[in-house]
């Protein structure tokens, strides 16, 4: 197998990617006179994906919430230690993080690159349970809850992501709970590994000062010779209706002021390809020209108090989820959601002006840019775009598809506040 070589003159950018015979996907940026050499190795299995079908068949296997996570930790415990230690000891450094949909191991290093991809191929594909130490780790991530969700901002987002949603397992914290961590043991964590950890669900990114034909060289002895592919299970997701499941969500929170923040949910998802990256696009532009710094309305609002300098638009995105959260901090929630409210419609009436919409294109553009100019931004960039089916070299062509019209179109479509599809939450001090 042969990566193929594309190149992209407007980005000053090369990419090498191809998918090997074990259905292992690699892409690698050449980032020449660069030090530091990275490696993200990612599996298409997240927090969401707490039911699935055994690549053997049979009835469904369900997962408890945290068990992507968990896994996650577990990794890098090996029988013959943790290899971060491994890591360490050869000036690499490694980290990991489990999101909703996907959980990404990465190294770095500045010399003995070969060395560290090859600890990268065994902390993702080598499983090794021991109960004890399963235990063990159940309590550190017990701990690492108790705190982490009775935080303000997690309080708060969770209990909007539960009020925009009946049953996708999102409207669990990617965490877990305390009750589902409970139930994880080395049987739950190594029949995740077997069914998601295969070739054909992982995906190798690598940036930095390398020959093209040392890298292939590499990953065919770490990652295809030793693994030949597998089929994984697949991922079992449940109905969900178009409508929020509740409008409004209050709690208490050893918070220092209020917050509030807005949920939009889309009633379509979009499919993975460019069609949904054009709609991604089109939204965050969208989030830009009606809640950015520089939008009338971000200003009005701050002048009047409003909102202050923690206000922030999001969006995110998957092909079984899609929702926006729009809020930050306020003196006063019900009068923030007002005057948003009130905002909100006043852009929709108004609509986009073509000026406006050109500046953030070109803004996009040059974020990308500057994300390119270092390893790691360049290999996390080309492994988010790979994930929703899209190459990195492809994002100047996609953006020039961009429209005014279709922004305008998102703008009706996905700020109606009349749809059903909107969820408020707030966290109040505890004291109040």
């Amino acid at each position: 197998m042969i990566l193929a070589r594309r190149q992209e003159r407007s980005l000053d950018a090369t990419v090498y990617s191809g998918t090997f015979p074990n259905g292992l996907s690699v892409i690698f940026l050449p980032r020449p006179g660069t030090i530091r050499k990275v490696a993200l190795l990612g599996v298409d299995f997240g927090s969401v994906d707490v039911e699935a079908a055994p690549a053997a068949g049979g009835d469904p296997i369900r997962f408890p919430a945290g068990t992507a996570h968990f896994l996650e930790h577990m990794m890098f415990m090996k029988h013959d230690g943790d290899l971060a230690m491994a890591f360490a000891g050869i000036g690499a450094t490694s980290n990991a993080a489990t999101d909703y949909t996907s959980t990404v191991y990465s190294c770095a290093a500045s010399g003995r690159f070969e060395e560290a991809l090859g600890l990268l191929a065994r902390l993702v594909l080598e499983m090794h349970v021991d109960e004890a130490e399963v235990a063990r780790e159940r309590g550190v991530i017990g701990q690492e809850l108790k705190m982490y969700l009775d935080t303000p901002d997690v309080k708060l987002y969770q209990g909007l992501v539960e009020s925009l949603y009946h049953a996708h397992p999102l409207r669990v914290d990617p965490g877990g709970t305390l009750e589902s961590i409970a139930r994880i043991d080395g049987a739950t964590l190594a029949r995740a590994h077997a069914g998601f950890y295969v070739p054909g669900k992982l995906r190798l990114t690598v940036a930095g000062d390398l020959d093209p034909a040392d890298l292939f060289r590499m990953v065919r002895t770490f990652l295809v010779d030793p693994h030949p592919a597998r089929v994984a299970a697949r991922a079992i997701m449940p109905q969900e209706p178009a409508e929020v499941r509740a409008a409004r969500f209050e709690t208490v929170a050893p918070a220092s002021c209020p917050r509030a923040l807005l949920g939009i949910k889309d009633p379509r998802p979009p499919r993975p390809g460019p069609g949904a990256f054009l709609s991604d696009l089109t939204t965050s532009i969208v989030h830009e020209l009606a809640f950015g710094r520089g939008s009338d309305l971000y200003s009005r609002l701050y002048r009047e108090g409003v909102l202050d300098d923690s206000f922030s638009a999001s969006f995110s995105s998957h092909p079984t989820f899609s929702f926006s959260t729009i809020g930050g901090d306020t003196d006063d929630p019900e009068r923030f959601w007002d005057r948003l409210a009130a905002g909100i419609r006043s852009v929709r009436k108004r609509g986009l002006r073509r000026r406006d919409f050109e500046r953030i294109k070109r803004k996009v553009l040059g974020r990308l840019l500057q994300r390119l100019d270092d390893a790691e931004g360049a290999a996390w960039l080309a492994w988010t775009y790979a994930a929703v089916g899209v190459e990195l070299l492809d994002f100047p062509k996609l953006i020039r598809r961009a429209t005014l019209a279709a922004c305008r179109e998102r703008l009706d479509e996905h700020l109606d506040l009349d749809a059903g599809r909107t969820a408020f939450a707030v966290v109040r001090p505890e004291r109040e």
